[in-house]
């Protein structure tokens, strides 16, 4: 099972739905409509990492270089 380093500094279980929800509040913010399936896809490709144990600014990285390629960059 994957675990991510909060913050914190705590460990907790890999929950897909917290970077769907995360990037889902950015397109909020920005008044955009977020692309369901686009999130969906990023947060698999993040739960897919060979890596067991990732930081939350680890994941925040790999997130902003998905979206680096997309007509989405003011997000």
């Amino acid at each position: 099972m994957k675990r991510v380093i909060k913050r914190d500094g705590s460990v907790v279980e890999f929950d897909k739905e917290r970077i769907i929800n995360a990037i889902k509040k950015t397109f909020e913010q920005a008044s955009k409509e977020p692309n369901m399936k686009l999130l969906e896809k990023i947060a698999s490709q993040v739960e897919e990492l060979p890596s067991k144990v990732l930081s939350v600014e680890e994941i925040q990285d790999i997130v902003v270089k998905k979206f680096r390629w997309l007509p989405l960059k003011k997000i």
